[in-house]
């Protein structure tokens, strides 16, 4: 592993283990075992590293969404797309954790995640619409549409660290709850006859 890699693979694990407040780059020099000027060559400070991070993150997630063509490959298209987001939570809990901090501290990682939340939404826009027009969903006008995507957004973006704060429940019942109010909200657009769907896409997302 190269060494820019390896510095933002250990510092992503120390973030996670000791808290992102606790975490300094010389703790993170010292896990590496590197010097501060070999960690200085590749970040010119700890805010850097993260925006790399979230960057990684970013690329990770190009390219969720397909094409559908009905209800099957919606449900397929979701599930894959939250699972990602499951691991996502829990590879990098540290940002979703101290999000607000993380970005109150660097206004150009702020500019690059609200661009990337713009795209988000659009992606999901599109998905929402064509199932609509496939008739999978009913239909939602300008407004509902705003409200539906806000709301998976704001769900899948914030209730780890609702969790986290309000109570101490194991990983896997923190997202299970996560993907059960998601759930709710994909129904209340869902038709009767695609109900179906909701059983099927809990199944395949909830963590055993």
């Amino acid at each position: 592993m190269e060494t820019k890699e390896k510095i933002i693979e250990t510092a992503i694990m120390m973030f996670n283990r000791d808290g992102y407040d606790s975490v300094t780059t010389n703790h993170i020099c010292n896990e590496c075992k590197i010097s501060p000027g070999n960690l200085y060559y590749h970040f010119k400070n700890k805010q850097e590293i993260v925006k790399n991070i979230y960057l990684k993150m970013i690329h990770e997630f190009d390219d969720s969404w397909s094409p559908i063509h009905n209800a099957e490959e919606l449900a397929e298209v979701l599930s894959g797309y939250w699972l990602k987001i499951i691991e996502h939570q829990k590879r990098y809990s540290f940002f979703f954790l101290n999000l607000f901090s993380i970005l109150q501290k660097d206004v150009e990682l702020k500019n690059i995640y609200n661009q990337n939340r713009e795209k988000r939404f659009v992606e999901l826009k599109e998905l929402i619409l064509s199932s609509v027009s496939l008739h999978i969903l009913r239909e939602i006008d300008d407004s509902e549409l705003d409200f539906f995507t806000h709301s998976i957004w704001f769900v899948n973006e914030f209730w780890l660290l609702y969790e986290n704060v309000s109570n101490q429940r194991l990983f896997k019942q923190k997202i299970n709850g996560n993907i059960k109010l998601t759930m709710m909200l994909l129904e209340s657009y869902l038709p009767d006859d695609k109900k179906y769907l909701i059983k099927q896409l809990t199944q395949q997302m909830e963590l055993k």
